[in-house]
This record gives C-alpha cells, structure tokens and sequence, in this order.
C-alpha cells in the first residue's frame, strides 16, 4: 500500500516495467484479478506513496499510470512541504506535518521502541496519507458490499477520486528544514499539481449510496443547477 522508491517522472512506465519488471506485474495482476467473486469489486485498486522529497513528480511505483499516487498535506489543508507534487499526482491525504505543527504529526505502529518500547509513534510523509486513502477506499467497498452493489475496478477508482475536495492554496510560508537549510514554499505554486484534490471519505460513501452531494461555502449564497442531478422532471 505504501513503498516508495524507483525514480520519477511519469512517461517512464516502460522503465519501471523494465527494471522492476516483477514488481509491475504484480501491480497489473492485482487490478486485473483482485477482488472475488461475490464481492463488491471486480479487479484491484493499486495505491501507493508518492515520495518526501518536495519534488515535481512522484516516485514508482505511485508514478505509474495504473496506480493512484497519492501525495500529503498538512493540518492546514495546506500541501506538507516535504511530498512530491505535480503530473501524476491522484489524490492527497493527511500526512502530517510535524516540523511546522505543533502536535502535527500522524499516529502510526513502529517496531517496539528502544528507549520505551513503544509500539506508536508520531511520524510524517506520504506513507502516512497512503493508507488513509486504502482505508477511505475499503470503507467505501465495505458500504457497497452492504448495499448489494458491485463496481469494475475502473468505476471505483473514479468514485474515488471524485469523492475530493479542493485544498487552501493561498499564501506562503518560511521554514528551517532538520538540516537546518532556509526554504519559503508559496502554495499557489502549487495549483493544478494535486491531483483531484484531498479525499473525503463521506462523499464516498454519499456516492456509493447514490446520494447527490454539493458543497457550498458558508457564508455565501449559492445557486445549485437541480437537473444535473434529478434530471429534467
């Protein structure tokens, strides 16, 4: 769900086909065959980490084009400075930001602690958003399974990755990284490089249900065209 590594740059899936030819087909046989019979998929949904080095392109195997990259932000809806960005970015996710933010980092299980040992730790990187969309992707199937509803891999990771919202992409900020170099990261920078936007699992399961489902800003009026949901009548 969430390995990193391989290079970057979409374009070079012929590659990562070469040079990481098992890990490839493993990837095109899981969408292929995953799921089961009686189950509500037909086929896999591949997710991976798109990498912490701040660059303008994934890592492989997120970059490659079967799969869903999915990069990180911040506590403030803000992208963390740290993922990768840009073409071949899915969705975003939490994924901590714990060198800006106070109390900013992502709870997840590590070996046990030498100084503690503690199972829990706090941590940060788009190996943490990974899984939280693996786990917005099987809450979502288990809902469909309830409901008696059964989706292509292909209809479902629309669903997906329709189920989003738009990230705050405004302003800028100035950081000391752990190396202690200076950065300044102007966010609006980052638009139109984030993929369909942060993931929501409730419009997922809005959509599974087949319930229409329209955010508006508060504060301000809204007008809603009704026929592109009910139809004409």
């Amino acid at each position: 769900e969430s390995a990193e590594g391989y290079g970057s740059a979409p374009g070079n899936d012929k590659v990562f086909k070469y040079s990481c030819s098992y890990e490839a087909e493993a990837i095109d046989y899981f969408i292929a065959n995953g799921g089961t019979k009686d189950g509500p998929i037909d086929g896999g949904v591949a997710i991976f980490a798109a990498g912490n080095s701040a660059a303008p392109l994934p890592a492989y195997p997120a970059a490659y084009e079967p799969c869903i990259a999915v990069a990180a932000f911040s506590p403030s809806l803000r992208p963390a400075y740290y993922s990768d960005y840009g073409i071949g970015i899915d969705v975003v996710a939490p994924g901590g930001e714990s060198l800006l933010y106070y109390n900013g980092s992502i709870i997840s299980t590590v070996p046990p602690l030498p100084s503690s040992g503690a199972l829990y730790a706090g941590m940060q990187g788009t190996s943490m958003a990974c899984p939280m969309v693996s786990g917005v992707a099987a809450l979502g199937l288990s809902y469909a399974k309830q409901l008696g509803k059964r989706y292509t891999a292909k209809e479902f990771r629309s669903l997906l990755l329709s189920s989003t919202n738009e990230p705050y992409l405004k302003g800028a900020i100035s950081y000391v990284d752990e190396n202690g170099r200076q950065h300044r990261v102007n966010y609006e920078n980052y638009k139109g490089k984030l993929g369909a936007g942060y993931i929501d699992a409730y419009k997922l399961l809005l959509q599974i249900e087949g319930t229409p489902c329209k955010v508006v800003k508060v504060g301000e009026t809204t007008e809603i065209e009704l026929r592109s949901y009910f139809g004409e009548g």
